[in-house]
C-alpha cells in the first residue's frame, strides 16, 4: 500500500497518493479549482494559469500552478485569496 501525503487545502486537511498535483488532490476532495486547458486525457503543462493557487512551505510562500505542481507532506495550499484572484483576473 502507498503512504499518503498529508496537506491542508482551504484550511481542510486531506490525503493524497505520492505523485499527486495540487488540482487532483483538490478534486479528490471536492474543492474547486478553475481550469481552461486542463483535461485528464493529456499531460498537464500549465498554459492557461487559470488554476493558479497560493502555497505555503515553512516560509514561504507563493503561486503556482496547481495542474503541474506535485503535493508534498505538510503543503498548506490556499485557493481564494485576494493574490490568487487577481493573478486569475490578470490571465482571463
Amino acid at each position: 500500500m502507498t503512504e499518503m501525503i498529508t496537506l491542508t487545502i482551504d484550511g481542510r486537511k486531506i490525503q493524497a497518493a505520492p505523485h499527486t498535483t495540487i488540482l487532483e488532490a483538490a478534486r479528490g476532495a471536492h474543492i474547486d479549482i478553475p481550469t481552461l486547458c486542463y483535461n485528464e486525457s493529456l499531460t498537464p503543462y500549465g498554459a492557461c494559469r487559470l488554476c493558479m493557487v497560493e502555497i505555503t512551505e515553512g516560509k514561504r510562500t507563493r503561486l503556482v500552478a496547481s495542474c503541474i505542481y506535485e503535493i508534498s507532506e505538510g503543503l498548506v495550499v490556499e485557493t481564494d485569496t485576494p493574490r490568487v484572484q487577481n493573478v486569475r483576473r490578470l490571465v482571463m
